[in-house]
């Protein structure tokens, strides 16, 4: 989940041990193994970092992957420090569940409206700015959610979420997109893959059936030449950045450090060679 924040009953460690004494010895000798495994000032510290959270966040709940003993127990350690605190029932999968349905009834009950144009039209500024410097009420920006520039200028400098995360992040969108008092949820026209994020299927048919508004615009005005090139300075700059901070505190050689900058600047040129040609023929 986007906003969870992960404090664990049991580290990975703990957990593979009371895993391997479930297995072998039965489930009684590995709760057993597990009180054993976290408790004096070890269990205190957690049930403090819990305690924080709960302070921090009174709005909101504790869950594990199956909504089993993990969050109940945890749940019953807070309650004993003092703190009533609630716990999803089901757990992730619950929650994971809950949204797969809601995002199926929106599709199946609510009116969506597509965004088409042209490459550089700034089809995902206007949902994300529109002409109020404002998102668009009722916009997802599927580009957004899935870390990447579409099919003309690819993949961005940071990985691109799993389709796991990418299918949660968009189904929150479309459940916070259809809470807001407007007549369609907008969305950008997209093909079934944004890079190597996919379209759940359902949103794929819901976007295919739906009216579409068209985005016309010049190359002069839809395509800023310029502002690829400002953003790639400042891919340039960070890149520089690594480097000089590879130079000074590992005192890497010179030589390796001008290969280096080389190589960022082989990769800037053939970024901005691509990107001219895909304007020539748009």
């Amino acid at each position: 989940m986007p906003t969870a924040v992960n404090l664990p009953l049991m580290t990975d460690t703990e957990r593979k041990s009371v895993g391997r004494c479930y297995k072998h010895e039965g489930p009684e000798a590995a709760i057993a193994l597990g009180h054993r495994l976290v408790t004096g000032s070890l269990r205190e510290d957690r049930i403090a970092k819990w305690a924080a959270f709960a302070k921090e966040h009174p709005k909101g709940a504790l869950f594990c992957f199956r909504g089993g003993m993990r969050s109940e127990l945890s749940q019953q350690w807070l309650s004993e420090a003092g703190i009533e605190y609630p716990r999803i029932s089901g757990g992730y999968k619950a929650l994971r569940r809950w949204l797969i349905d809601a995002s199926a009834k929106i599709y199946g009950q609510r009116k969506f409206l597509v965004v088409a144009g042209k490459t550089g039209c700034a089809k995902t500024r206007l949902i994300n700015r529109g002409a109020s410097g404002n998102r668009l009420p009722g916009g997802i920006d599927l580009e957004g959610l899935a870390n990447h520039r579409g099919s003309s200028f690819g993949r961005r400098d940071t990985e691109q979420p799993t389709q796991v995360n990418f299918e949660i992040a968009v189904d929150i969108a479309v459940f916070n997109a259809s809470e807001e008092p407007v007549p369609h949820i907008i969305a950008e026209d997209e093909s079934r893959l944004i890079g190597r994020c996919a379209l759940a299927q359902n949103l794929q048919d819901t976007l295919k059936a739906a009216p579409m508004v068209v985005v016309e615009a010049s190359l002069e005005d839809g395509f800023s030449f310029k502002s690829v090139l400002q953003r790639r300075a400042q891919a340039v700059h960070t890149c520089l950045v690594v480097v000089e901070f590879l130079l000074n505190y590992f005192q890497l050689p010179f030589r390796l450090v001008l290969v280096m900058l080389r190589l960022v600047q082989l990769y800037q040129l053939r970024f901005l060679e691509q990107t001219y040609f895909r304007t020539q023929r748009l």
